[in-house]
């Protein structure tokens, strides 16, 4: 094997320090103008229900629920009827009676009953709401009960829960119902 002279050595020290000082700057300069990493552009799913009813003090009216959220959802609701004072929200221990204390029109046709709430069949995309559940829910009597002179008048709170629409498993896992074909619920048996 020959060996490199002095000279030839040298040139290709030199040579090699060259490349070096022209990679570094290049490489280093490629690092920083490169953008950053990039950023996860998922947003954390939100499905907030918002009630939609006219009140004129003695009729409820057009009861419907809009989705606030960014996904579409499954709505469902609950009706608590009590009897309380006007002034003060004292509660009776008497639950109102449909028929002799009040009227509550038809369940709307989109919705079904299963135990102590009202479901709605079909998904509602952000920003859309359920058609009316109840068109009128009306106290007969005002007040209608009074005890020991105090008045009790009729008060009804709707109260309202809401699931994101996929996976349909979950839905079915968290309330009594099934997601049948076309994502329309259903009361489980």
């Amino acid at each position: 094997m020959k060996r490199m002279n002095k000279r030839t050595l040298v040139m290709v020290s030199i040579l090699g320090l060259m490349v070096l000082a022209l990679a570094l700057p290049l490489t280093l300069g490629f690092l920083t103008s490169t953008p950053g990493a990039l950023e996860n552009q998922f947003s954390k799913p939100y499905v907030p229900p918002v009630i939609v009813e006219e009140f004129d003090g003695e009729t409820k009216s057009a009861i419907q629920f809009k989705n606030n959220g960014n996904v579409s959802a499954y709505i469902r609701a609950a009706l608590v009827i009590q009897a309380k004072t006007k002034v003060g929200e004292e509660i009776l221990a008497y639950h109102p009676v449909s028929g002799t204390d009040f009227t509550l029109s038809p369940l709307g046709s989109d919705w079904f009953k299963k135990g102590d709430y009202y479901y709605y069949k079909y998904p509602v995309a952000p920003g859309n709401s359920t058609h009316v559940m109840f068109s009128q829910i009306k106290a007969l009597k005002m007040p209608i009960k009074t005890v020991r002179g105090i008045d009790y008048y009729l008060n009804v709170d709707v109260a309202v829960q809401s699931i994101q629409s996929l996976p349909a498993a979950a839905v079915q896992q968290a309330w009594p119902v099934t997601v049948e074909t076309g994502a329309v619920l259903a009361p489980t048996p």
